[in-house]
């Protein structure tokens, strides 16, 4: 392989870009990035078209599948954690044209990396500096903890400074596909100089390297240089002896010392701790460093005048990060030390931080003339923000939206592919709040595979309990005894029901006849004519080409999914509304004669759509006649030798009563007709 040729093809403002069945338009280049480059860019197949910043990746490993799929396990893993500070990735996405790039949210194209290349960290206040080590640490602590796995491979040209933003961190447990290409790439990564000891031998890394990282780049922040080069070999860490920083306290040296040991066991015990003892010694420090910033390009003045200008603003911004931080020093000490109360307990301290780094850090790396790249990317980012909504997460996504607005948008083609974290609480679905335990932080996702062929759109529903079964007396004896069932883990469930589209690319890849559509056509139509055994064939298939496990869903989830936090007969209420089903009699054009296609009605409170109507759905369960007996973990009934499957939903032939959100059915498992589909579930890993 030729080494050099790492450039991806040549790209251009408007460009489209990506898959068949999603595109984004190129907007300006961010410049070169180790892994490739940087482009603002408008994801069009998304509604709103908000804006992202897309990673090309470089030839040398867009061309390694083993690093790709290491790849999409990586993204696996993080999509379901959200924070302020973790870069919120929509996926991998592959173009006809060659290119494999990740979007994520805007980000700009200034990193901490370039920060350090133009000389710019000794220019950092104090507060500033702290608050990139508690922004860091904070995002670091939440993955750790939500993955049992440290980012490993911490670096400056993973942490991104989007203007207003503080810290965005990209690149969780990535390291495990970037080693083996890391040699041969033109311009490498440097996580090996944060690297710990450990983490030159082949034995998988513990939390404790993550505290190692972040101590070996707290050293950097503050001493304006790094304690080791990416290519010093292990042996320096325990030869080399650390000048101490002239910005730290002697006793904020010792913790720094401390954190960097050559002994695992001599490291603090978690994140929270390090920055505990990091810093609440200087929490009630009140001659802090003055938070004015070094003139960073505030164009058409000279440096006085940008110094006068920015200080009133910075002043107030250094006032409250000192009182926010006297308070960590207090929440802290009173906290558990090894616990994540440390950061619940300090949220006002995270906003006051973040609102000192954001600000600031966007002055200080504000474009200046001889940027001209980074210039024309962060004026795209300013003057087109996507309109107010979910920051999205996730492996090959898009940007999700609210359930309101995707079902304002019409049509399953039109919502949004992938995760979102739903920050803002006016974008989050309202009936989340009636369910114990319910996480807001929706999700949506799509996995893709192959050559164009991808999986159906899915959200990641919250844990918690329910009352399941016929708590309005309309139903029959086998939706009785009402029980509560407790979801106890988040689980994902495809938007809408499979649809031909997404059945057929399963039936042509594995020689199977196509399903009959009757004549009322395929594409986003519900798949029909299929028997519960096709059904579980097709999750089968799915779960091989993606490696994840992809099932039917259990009664009971299906049940907790249509309700999505209500006890009423529908999710919108105990009457039929027109405009929001298709069944024998609710008012749609469809009804009584075939299929819609999918997502032509509003979602309910977790983005499901057509829970109720179109057609009847499979679930993993075998019938029986009650619940007595039945479980209340939300897992499936089964017994051997069963011949009939549980039927849920109802379809558009049937009355409105058999629609409702506990009905239930029996059919035989090898048996088909027009009004029978599914949808299907995933496992989420721990």
């Amino acid at each position: 392989m030729d080494s050099k040729d790492t450039r991806p093809p040549s790209l251009a403002p408007d460009q489209q870009l990506g898959p068949s069945h999603h595109y984004f338009r190129l907007s300006a280049p961010g410049g070169a990035h180790p892994l490739g480059e940087l482009w603002s860019a408008r994801d069009i197949s998304t509604a709103g078209s908000p804006e992202v910043t897309l990673l090309i990746l470089d030839n040398q490993l867009a061309r390694q599948e083993a690093f790709l799929d290491q790849l999409r396990r990586a993204l696996l893993l993080t999509r379901s954690i959200a924070h302020p500070h973790l870069a919120s990735c929509y996926g991998l996405f592959a173009d006809r044209g060659g290119h494999r790039f990740l979007s994520f949210e805007p980000l700009g194209n200034r990193t901490l990396a370039t920060l350090i290349q133009h000389n710019q960290l000794k220019s950092l206040s104090l507060q500033q500096k702290q608050g990139l080590v508690i922004q860091t640490a904070k995002a670091l602590d939440t993955v750790s903890r939500s993955s049992h796995k440290p980012h490993g491979g911490l670096c400056p040209e993973l942490i991104f400074l989007p203007p207003g933003k503080g810290v965005k961190i990209i690149g969780y447990h990535w390291r495990a596909a970037l080693d083996p290409y890391l040699t041969t790439m033109s311009n490498p990564l440097s996580y090996t100089a944060y690297q710990a000891p450990e983490a030159f031998h082949s034995q998988p890394l513990g939390l404790a390297a993550d505290i190692y990282a972040l101590a070996a780049l707290t050293y950097q922040i503050y001493q304006n240089k790094p304690p080791f080069k990416p290519d010093d070999d292990e042996s320096t860490r325990y030869q080399r002896e650390l000048r101490p920083p002239s910005s730290l306290k002697p006793a904020q040296w010792q913790v720094l010392k401390k954190a960097l040991s050559t002994d695992i066991e001599e490291r603090q015990s978690s994140l929270p701790v390090l920055l505990k003892e990091l810093y609440q010694e200087s929490a009630d420090d009140n001659n802090s460093a003055a938070s004015e910033l070094p003139d960073t390009g505030v164009k058409g003045a000279s440096p006085i005048q940008r110094k006068k200008a920015l200080s009133p603003t910075l002043q107030r911004l250094g006032d409250q990060t000192r009182a926010a931080t006297s308070r960590l020093g207090e929440q802290l000490s009173r906290a558990n030390t090894r616990g994540f109360r440390l950061f619940t307990a300090g949220a006002l301290v995270g906003v006051l931080i973040g609102i000192l780094i954001g600000v600031a850090l966007g002055y200080l790396t504000a474009p200046n003339a001889t940027d001209q790249p980074i210039q024309r990317v962060q004026t795209t980012a300013n003057e087109s923000e996507p309109a107010a909504g979910p920051e999205p997460e996730r492996y090959t996504t898009g940007p999700a939206t609210s359930a309101t607005d995707a079902a304002a948008s019409g049509t399953a083609d039109q919502v949004a592919e992938l995760s979102g974290s739903l920050t803002d609480s006016d974008h989050a679905p309202q009936d989340l709040d009636s369910v114990e335990g319910a996480d807001t932080r929706t999700r949506v996702f799509q996995d893709h595979f192959g050559e164009g062929q991808h999986a159906p759109p899915m959200t990641i529903l919250p844990a918690g309990s329910f009352l399941m079964g016929d708590l309005d007396n309309r139903g029959d004896d086998n939706e009785r005894p009402v029980r509560e069932v407790t979801i106890s883990r988040p689980f994902a469930l495809s938007r809408h029901e499979v649809t031909f589209a997404e059945y057929d690319q399963f039936a042509q890849s594995t020689g199977r006849n196509l399903p009959s559509d009757e004549g009322w056509g395929r594409g986003s139509r519900p798949v029909i004519n299929v028997s519960w055994h096709d059904a579980v064939a097709y999750t089968r298939w799915l779960a091989q080409q993606t490696g994840h496990p992809y099932r039917l869903p259990t009664e009971a989830e299906w049940e907790y999914a249509a309700r999505a936090g209500t006890d009423t007969s529908y999710w919108w209420g105990n009457e039929l509304l027109d405009g929001h089903a298709v069944c024998d009699e609710c008012g749609s054009e469809w009804d009584g004669e075939r299929t819609a296609p999918v997502g032509q009605f509003p979602a309910n409170a977790w983005g499901l759509f057509d829970m109720h109507g179109n057609v009847d759905e499979w679930v993993q369960d075998c019938y029986e006649d009650t619940y007595i007996g039945a479980p209340v973990d939300g897992s499936a009934r089964t017994r051997a030798g069963c011949t009939h499957q549980v039927m849920r939903g109802g379809s558009w032939f049937d009355i409105p009563r058999l629609i409702r959100s506990s009905s239930r059915y029996r059919h035989p498992a090898n048996a088909s007709r027009n009004t029978w589909g599914f949808r299907v579930a995933l496992d989420l890993p721990e």
